[in-house]
């Protein structure tokens, strides 16, 4: 789930927060883009977090038990706003560990624990494709502006010629 959240956030922001910026004539819209995308982000944080704060809590408190393998996140920042997501992976990973540990003190079978961790893929990959529907607009605006840059080039080199 990170690498792919990860990859596709990360490129999506890069793009908005430095190369559509360079456009004059795209600014105020990859701006926009930014802060749709900023929002949804959060607003998906909020339902997980709820959605952990729903889950059961382990009926035994005598026992003690330590998740062995949290995930370390790391990210290589390309833009201010790709840590954005950082926070919802390593809730997504407090999502996995809380479900884990329900089976594991058999709470839950193992089909009820993977449950909610398949909800939240699907939820969190719905949310990434809603991120591409304000970021792909932008995408075919620039490349329809270097396609009018390259041709208006091309016309003008021809014109140039003896």
């Amino acid at each position: 789930m990170s690498t792919w959240i990860d990859f596709r956030l990360k490129n999506m922001l890069f793009m908005l927060e430095v190369v559509y910026r360079e456009n004059e004539e795209l600014q105020n819209t990859a701006e926009n883009a930014i802060q749709k995308i900023i929002q949804l982000l959060e607003k998906l944080n909020t339902e997980l977090l709820k959605a952990i704060e729903d889950l059961p809590s382990l009926c035994d408190n005598s026992i003690s038990m330590a998740y062995s393998h949290p995930k370390k996140i790391e990210i290589s920042c390309t833009t201010p706003h790709a840590r954005t997501y950082l926070i919802l992976l390593k809730n997504f990973d407090s999502l996995v560990q809380q479900c884990d540990l329900l089976w594991l003190t058999g709470q839950w079978n193992r089909e009820e624990s993977r449950e909610p961790v398949k909800l939240w893929t699907r939820t969190i990959s719905k949310g990434i494709y809603h991120c591409a529907g304000h970021f792909l607009p932008l995408r075919r605006k620039y490349i329809q502006y270097h396609k009018t840059q390259h041709q208006s080039d091309e016309t003008q080199e021809s014109t140039d010629q003896p």
